[in-house]
C-alpha cells in the first residue's frame, strides 16, 4: 500500500512540475494593444462574495455589461479603501480591459449576466490599480509557476529514487 501512496505522489509532482513548465513556457506577456479603455458614469457598486473570495461588481449607465474586479486575486492591487473613499455614483470611471473579453464576455453559471473581468480601474486623476499592476501581477504568478515546476520535478526525482534508484530490492520487482 506505501508503493501505491509513492506512486501516486509521484504521479502528483509529475502533475505539478509538467503544469508549472507548461504555465511558464506558454505565458505571453499582454500588450497595451491587447486592452481597451471603456469610460462611463457609475451607476452603481457593490462588494460581493465569501470572505475568502471577494469582488466587486460594477454597473456604468447606459452599458448592460457587468464589469467585475476580483478582490481576491487583486488583493494587492486595487486600493480598496481610496475606493470606498471616493467612489460616488454617477462619478466617471475608466476602465482597463481586455478587448477579446469584451467582444465576448463571459456569462457566469450563478445568474448567467455578461460579466467582463477589469484590469485596471480609475476616475480622473485617482487611479484604483493600474495596468502596470496587473502586468506585474501575471509575471509574478508566473515565477510562481517556475517555482512549482522546479519543486515539483525535484520531488518526483526524488520519489523516483527512493522506488528505483536506492539499490534495494523494494523498488517494483
Amino acid at each position: 500500500m506505501a508503493q501505491v501512496r509513492t506512486y501516486f505522489a509521484m504521479l502528483c509532482a509529475l502533475a505539478m512540475a509538467f503544469f508549472g513548465y507548461y504555465s511558464w513556457f506558454t505565458f505571453e506577456p499582454l500588450k497595451e494593444s491587447d486592452y481597451t479603455v471603456i469610460e462611463g458614469k457609475l451607476k452603481s457598486y457593490a462588494e460581493k462574495g465569501e470572505t475568502d473570495s471577494r469582488y466587486l461588481d460594477l454597473h456604468l449607465k447606459d452599458n448592460e455589461l457587468r464589469f467585475r474586479v476580483d478582490i481576491n486575486a487583486y488583493k494587492g492591487m486595487l486600493n480598496k479603501q481610496l475606493f470606498k473613499d471616493t467612489g460616488k455614483i454617477g462619478m466617471s470611471l475608466s476602465l482597463a480591459v481586455e478587448k477579446t473579453m469584451l467582444r465576448e464576455p463571459l456569462h457566469p453559471a450563478k445568474d448567467g449576466m455578461p460579466t467582463v473581468f477589469v484590469s485596471a480601474m480609475g476616475a480622473g486623476n485617482t487611479v484604483y490599480f493600474s495596468l502596470a499592476d496587473k502586468k506585474a501581477w501575471l509575471v509574478r504568478n508566473r515565477y510562481y509557476a517556475l517555482l512549482c515546476a522546479i519543486i515539483g520535478t525535484v520531488i518526483f526525482i526524488f520519489l523516483a529514487y527512493v522506488i528505483w534508484g536506492s539499490g534495494d530490492s523494494h523498488g517494483l520487482c
